[in-house]
């Protein structure tokens, strides 16, 4: 039986869906660990399917197993059963976040404001009297500064996330694969509201650090949940 498994095509495809599967259940992000998901449940599914064609295989050709051998089977089919199982209840917890990932983004709550001209290509975050982060289509966002009706000065472009506090705006940047929903890039920064003093962090975990350092307590939110104007 073992022999005629790994003579199944299904066998291979459940390898690389599992790969795949680790792959994307790593990166950052509930979408991509939902995707994760989907291929796990793909490798499990393609192994029953290969276990299914191989014992069919095998008792075509007239050899069946010993009792032993078979009882070996059944508790290989009970696990196969158990960890699709459990792999259903992992992908039904991360269809739940899915679902308010897309909630967030396209069904806002009703005590945030929308204003009639904006939308997600084009809008206008209000941080304070001096500082905004203004859209102007689905690439370009901007961290603005105003200085009593002067011109704007530009001190983040391509914002994701952002949050703030009494001192410091928090923001995450693209920086890579703008266009892609799983392998964006991203970069961090913390601005100081006083002094408009950025420093950007590559990795997540120097941006965390210092701003439990400064004692930042707000957490980076998308865009869609602030007022837009």
């Amino acid at each position: 039986m073992n022999k005629a498994i790994f003579k199944q095509i299904n066998t291979y495809t459940a390898f690389i869906s599992f790969f795949l599967g680790l792959f994307y259940i790593f990166q950052e992000g509930t979408l991509t660990k939902f995707v994760g998901c989907i291929w796990f449940l793909s490798c499990m599914l393609n192994v029953f399917i290969a276990y299914r064609r191989a014992k069919k295989q095998q008792i075509s050709t007239g050899h069946e197993a010993d009792k032993k051998e078979r009882m070996m089977t059944n508790k290989k089919a009970k696990l196969v059963i158990v960890g699709a199982i459990l792999l259903i209840i992992m992908w039904s917890i991360l269809l739940f976040f899915g679902v308010k990932w897309v909630a967030s983004r396209f069904f806002p709550p009703d005590n945030l404001y929308r204003s009639s001209t904006a939308s997600a290509t084009g809008n206008t975050i209000k941080i304070d009297e001096h500082y905004s982060v203004v859209t102007t289509n689905g690439k370009a966002s901007y961290l603005w500064f105003i200085e009593d009706g002067e011109n704007p000065v530009t001190l983040d472009e391509h914002v994701n996330k952002l949050n703030y506090d009494d001192n410091y705006i928090i923001i995450q940047t693209v920086t890579k694969n703008f266009d892609s929903l799983l392998f964006k890039k991203y970069n961090y920064s913390i601005v100081n509201k006083t002094t408009q003093k950025v420093d950007r962090f590559s990795k997540k975990n120097d941006f965390l650090a210092e701003c439990q350092k400064r004692n930042i307590d707000v957490e980076l939110k998308i865009k869609e949940e602030f007022d837009w104007y």
